[in-house]
């Protein structure tokens, strides 16, 4: 049987989190051969890629670093004809596109790859060119955030029949926020997905140029971008997806909402900014991701403000 595609991004802020992520990817699912991708910055340091690599249990997988280089990147956005140095991204505009259910004014900036704020960087774009990147041989792959643990056998989702889709993906808490959804141009009845979770049919994003489409969006359109990559995408596939199961993508409105459905949860999703590194997070389910950070080149980490306890 041919590997299953896989691919994760990250840079150097991100690099224990995704190694993290992939640990628990490949002790949950041994028998599945996983061929793997790492998309990082093109000055992403030789030290830290060890690393990752050395926190990796054994096993029958690859795993392989894809350098993308920024600059030409921005220069491929910029050979659309897209002007970039008119963007001011203000709070204001966000909590605007979020209906007021922003309770936090953040800072925005802009990268010429996408507007960026919060915790993220511009990393959360690299997504956008998976299927430019990866190698054309290759038309199906499954997308997965760094802030994830897989906590069980994926082979059911890895099947699931695209022909008709360019990907597939669980529902996100916005899905149910009309103004929000108003802001991007999505129709009312039209679904929203969350994007940390992807199971994508390349061949449909190349046919499509379903990613190229979605940063130019982005970079047209700044003022309509609250959720960055996420919300570019949505805007471009326009509810044409197939909808994920939550056990493939439960996130914390999910556990808000029922904790005694995370027990089925094949995959974890910390969403919002209480991630389970940082001491002031309360998620239930924090241990999950501590568990496997144990078993990481990372496993003296120690959270940032808990140091000088």
């Amino acid at each position: 049987m041919e590997p299953f595609s896989v691919v994760a991004a990250c840079d150097e802020k991100f690099a224990q989190h995704t190694s993290v992520m992939l640990r628990s990817l490949l002790e949950n699912n041994p028998k599945i051969g996983l061929r793997i991708f790492i998309l990082v910055p093109s000055e992403f340091p030789p030290d830290i890629r060890s690393m990752i690599t050395n926190s990796m249990p054994s096993g029958e997988y690859s795993l392989t670093f894809l350098r993308v280089c920024d600059q030409n990147l921005c220069g491929t956005l910029a050979s659309w004809g897209r002007s970039w140095s008119g963007y001011a991204l203000t709070a204001a505009k966000y909590a605007a596109g979020l209906g007021g259910k922003l309770n936090r004014r953040p800072s925005a900036r802009w990268r010429r790859s996408g507007p960026i704020w919060g915790w993220v960087s511009h990393v959360t774009y690299y997504k956008l060119m998976i299927a430019d990147l990866l190698p054309a041989e290759i038309t199906r792959a499954l997308y997965l955030d760094s802030d994830i643990i897989v906590r069980g056998d994926i082979s059911d989702m890895l099947h699931l029949d695209l022909s008709q889709y360019p990907l597939a993906a669980a529902l996100d808490e916005k899905d149910k926020w009309p103004e929000f959804k108003q802001n991007i141009n999505l129709g009312q009845s039209i679904r929203y997905f969350n994007a940390g979770v992807m199971l994508l049919n390349l061949d449909r994003w190349r046919s499509e140029n379903l990613g190229r489409r979605a940063l130019e969006f982005a970079a047209a359109y700044p003022h309509q971008i609250v959720f960055w990559d996420q919300c570019a995408l949505n805007h471009i596939i326009q509810g044409n997806f197939l909808i994920l199961s939550k056990e493939w993508n439960f996130t914390r409105a999910d556990v808000d909402e029922s904790i005694a459905r995370a027990d089925h949860a094949k995959v974890l999703h910390f969403t919002t900014e209480h991630k389970p590194w940082l001491s002031m997070s309360n998620h239930p389910l924090n241990g999950e991701y501590w568990k496997y950070l144990q078993r990481t080149q990372w496993k003296h980490y120690v959270e940032p403000n808990k140091k000088s306890l």
